[in-house]
């Protein structure tokens, strides 16, 4: 793997901690900063399970907003992908669909 592949992924992932951070701390401005930043990162580079834990709190934004059909889309994906590569923290996400539809 070249160096320049090894810093997007480095990018990529600091980002998405940084997203983690600031959403488990309920800091709305710094979620938004952070998720306009990692709009123009690949998120393929990311291990399945940080993908998955994204989606959830994507999903769990969209709920906030009361944009619920896209919710389900970004679950859905979700559990889609988890099943492939990460099956044992498919769970998670089939939790914040019971949410959903609550």
């Amino acid at each position: 793997m070249n160096d320049n592949k090894l810093k997007e992924i480095g990018e990529v992932r600091l980002l998405v901690e940084q997203l983690f951070v600031a959403f488990d701390n309920q800091k709305w401005e710094d979620v938004d900063k952070v998720l306009k930043e990692i709009s123009t990162k690949d998120l393929s580079l990311l291990n399945s399970e940080t993908q998955l834990f994204y989606y959830n709190v994507i999903a769990t934004l969209q709920m906030r907003e009361k944009d619920f059909v896209n919710a389900e889309k970004t679950l859905n994906h979700a559990i889609e992908l988890g099943k492939i590569d990460n099956p044992k923290h498919v769970a998670a996400v089939y939790i914040k669909l019971i949410d959903l539809a609550e």
